[in-house]
């Protein structure tokens, strides 16, 4: 080690980040519960069992983001051909457009995998072209089904209650509800978005 690394600093920066993700491991539960529990109300058919992807930085030491999704069945097959999910990036691409810890909710006909190369990262490129709805819903069209996402800062979901929110406007969403009642603007820590060209940018 350096010499001009402080020890105790050095030893505080691995409590918060051992703290951190213990408080994003008991949102994720209480994520994962609502959605489930939304899921069923509406009718909906899911996978019981969440797929889960990590991802670590350079040394393999540090968690960089963790994943989950849900197979949903919008058809008669026995494999899901949408997955609702959700990705936190605490370092990485998939924070780098703001430059802050970010959540980010997404609907894709694939599961999120950091080894498949399936995630949110920046900067964002998609074909065919992506659009950005009201400068906060991504999405863009494959084999005929509408594929979206959009972020929240980490440090803004801090309770039950914002957890909920968030859970309730994935599902509005996945309904094909109106933006403006699936995903107000008012929603707390909501990213805003703007293409710049073909650059995604933070406007917010």
């Amino acid at each position: 080690m350096g010499e001009n690394y402080d020890g105790k600093k050095l030893a505080k920066c691995f409590e918060v980040a051992s703290a951190t993700w213990k408080e994003i491991d008991s949102l994720a539960q209480i994520l994962n519960k609502i959605i489930e529990e939304s899921l069923s109300k509406n009718g909906t058919r899911y996978e019981k069992e969440k797929r889960i992807a990590f991802c670590m930085d350079d040394t393999d030491w540090i968690g960089t983001d963790v994943a989950q999704s849900f197979g949903i069945f919008q058809h008669r097959g026995k494999k899901p051909n949408r997955f609702l999910g959700y990705q936190v990036s605490v370092l990485g691409d998939g924070m780098l457009v703001a430059e802050e810890p970010l959540v980010h909710f997404v609907c894709w006909n694939y599961a999120l995998s950091f080894d498949d190369g399936i995630y949110v990262g920046f900067p964002f490129d998609e074909e065919p072209p992506t659009k950005v709805e009201s400068d906060r819903l991504i999405w863009w069209t494959e084999d005929g089904l509408p594929q979206w996402m959009f972020s929240v800062r980490l440090t803004f979901i801090n309770d039950e209650a914002s957890v909920a929110r968030i859970a309730h406007a994935m599902i509005a969403l996945l309904q094909e509800k109106p933006l403006e009642e699936a995903l107000p603007s008012s929603l707390p820590g909501l990213v805003l978005y703007h293409l710049d060209g073909d650059t995604l940018k933070v406007i917010n």
